[in-house]
């Protein structure tokens, strides 16, 4: 399976998306602690996930996909 073929990634960056956003709001009581506590996952997985897109298909890192993806942002942010 390809790497842009795995949509479970995509499932829990979305899921990760909504958790970050709780991380900033602040609920009441026990809640609002076991929310911020379960959100807390969101970073390291986008961090996991930012790397493991970086990869190529034998598990190495390539300059040239290192710079696609440089690019990429890059593209995105400048909308």
């Amino acid at each position: 399976m390809r790497l842009n073929e795995i949509h479970s990634f995509n499932f829990f960056k979305g899921i990760c998306c909504v958790a970050c956003v709780f991380i900033h709001y602040n609920f009441p009581g026990l809640l609002g602690t076991m929310v911020k506590i379960i959100s807390r996952i969101a970073v390291p997985y986008f961090f996991f996930v930012s790397g493991y897109f970086l990869l190529q298909e034998n598990g190495t890192m390539g300059k040239e996909r290192l710079r696609d993806k440089i690019i990429h942002i890059i593209n995105v942010y400048s909308i």
